[in-house]
């Protein structure tokens, strides 16, 4: 026999009255809530202090450097150099290379020139490369620019780039270093006031040269230059504090395959002479 089931009787609902307190200036989030956005890491920030927003609600672009500014609508870079030797050496590439670019002595130490050039390169060093609003510093990185802007594979590529990158280290941590250590006690100190000479670093710097020199000296026996059968930026870049070598006092003199790689060198007009035609006032003297 079938028992009948009953039906629950359930209350009629009635729609409640929309209340009539305004909602509060502030309203505080529950636990679950503030828990949630700590979470959620898709939440954004509110804007900082200071930020506004466009009427499409994004944020406008990131101000531009006045002064590379004029650089976006122009397809030549500018190289902004020194006579310096690290300067030099990028002036001596881009017209070895014959790049497009137009040349800017600087001076970015000079007081009423530091502000300027700071936002270019917070160290105020030169070389800088400035294409396109963006501004590129280090020798190194803008030899690299220089060579893929026209196709150059003077700074080589494929199997060529690890034996080039060797000797960039190498010079920076040996070779080219003993070298600046001995020039910048001889040489640049004295050309800008930068107080006395240390005869200890000069003879550390030779030490260090007197290790490095027959390694150079070894690896150009039966070769005209470091990496293949032609010139490349690991040439210029070893070769760099060399055309100062006779005002540092550099004793390279005793060394048969560097000298003869340095005068293949000296051969190269663009490293010979880089700054031929140029706006390039000279550096000061050397003082006793």
């Amino acid at each position: 026999m079938r028992t009948r089931r009953r039906r629950r009787r359930t209350r009629p609902t009635t729609p409640r009255r929309p209340s009539t307190r305004p909602p509060p200036a502030n309203p505080k989030k529950t636990k679950g809530q503030q828990s949630r956005a700590r979470a959620d890491p898709t939440r954004r920030a509110p804007p900082t202090v200071g930020t506004t927003k466009t009427a499409g609600g994004r944020r406008p672009d990131r101000q531009k450097d006045p002064y590379v500014q004029h650089q976006q609508d122009s397809e030549t870079a500018t190289l902004y150099f020194s006579r310096n030797y690290n300067p030099r050496l990028a002036v001596a590439v881009a017209r070895h290379l014959d790049a497009p670019v137009e040349y800017r002595f600087a001076a970015p130490f000079a007081p009423d020139q530091q502000e300027r050039f700071r936002r270019l390169n917070p160290n105020l060093s030169l070389p800088i490369l400035v294409e396109g609003g963006n501004a590129l510093w280090e020798a190194d990185a803008i030899a690299c620019r220089l060579s893929q802007m026209v196709g150059s594979d003077f700074w080589r590529s494929g199997d060529g780039l690890p034996d080039m990158i060797r000797w960039l280290s190498w010079a920076g941590w040996n070779f080219v270093r003993a070298c600046d250590m001995v020039h910048f006690e001889r040489v640049t100190k004295r050309r800008y006031d930068l107080g006395p000479t240390r005869q200890d670093v000069v003879d550390d710097g030779l030490a260090k040269l007197a290790a490095a020199a027959p390694i150079l000296d070894a690896h150009l026996d039966g070769r005209q230059w470091l990496v293949g059968d032609s010139v490349s930026y690991a040439d210029f870049r070893m070769a760099c504090v060399m055309p100062f070598q006779g005002l540092a006092g550099l004793p390279l003199a005793q060394y048969r395959n560097i000298a003869a790689w340095n005068a293949r060198l000296e051969e190269i007009e663009a490293w010979r002479s880089p700054f031929a035609g140029l706006d390039a006032p000279e550096l000061p003297p050397v003082k006793p």
